[in-house]
């Protein structure tokens, strides 16, 4: 599990590539993380268990496209997220 909660970032997000795993809770708790520039999720990325980004801001866009279906995160809770854009392959 990964837990930037609260996180600010002055520029992107990049997780492309990467794997969360926690099957039965949170694998990536980024509630209240602030991202000043992109927040790249997707891309060849492996996800087992939730992506918290709760009240999350993401200053450009959140890209949550190029999951492979065997890879999709059980639950992506966006709850009170803002986002400049969301692009997504039906996974947001």
């Amino acid at each position: 599990m990964l837990s930037p909660v609260g996180t600010s970032v002055g520029g992107n997000l990049d997780c492309e590539k990467s794997g969360f795993e926690h099957s039965q809770k949170i694998a990536l708790n980024a509630a209240r993380i602030e991202v000043k520039g992109n927040a790249l999720l997707g891309q060849n990325s492996s996800v087992n268990g939730t992506i918290n980004l709760k009240s999350a801001h993401i200053g450009r866009t959140l890209h949550c496209d190029g999951w492979k279906p065997q890879h999709l995160p059980t639950e992506l809770d966006l709850s009170r997220a803002r986002a400049g854009f969301i692009s997504d392959n039906d996974a947001c």
